[in-house]
């Protein structure tokens, strides 16, 4: 496992993470948060992306970003959620250096682990 104080990230902000496929999950908390940003009722948070109480996973695929990106960024980046927030230092990405290198040659706000 790598120390994530040894490794060197600064979000560039580029969107690429944005684009790929997955899932992104919004706590409660992180629902509130979004919604509160978007100007909107949490209960419209949930109708309009999906959910439940427990949480909302937004399914991101090839044919279809992010709904919260667009050319001008994330529209929520100021009330992200922690999925996002802690990108890329995920146990799964922080597991070895060869982890870190490989998605290091997709986010260009990643630098190289010798």
């Amino acid at each position: 496992m790598i120390d994530r104080r040894k490794v060197d990230f600064s979000c560039i902000r580029c969107g690429r993470c944005c684009r790929e496929p997955g899932y992104v999950l919004f706590t409660r908390s992180d629902q509130r948060r979004a919604a509160r940003l978007l100007g909107i009722s949490v209960r419209a948070f949930r109708t309009r992306y999906g959910g439940d109480e427990a949480g909302t996973e937004i399914r991101v695929t090839r044919a279809r970003m992010c709904p919260f990106f667009s050319e001008n960024g994330c529209a929520i980046y100021g009330a992200r959620p922690a999925q996002c927030r802690t990108f890329p230092f995920w146990p799964e990405i922080l597991a070895s250096k060869e982890t870190w290198n490989r998605r290091a040659r997709r986010c260009r706000g990643m630098r190289r682990v010798e």
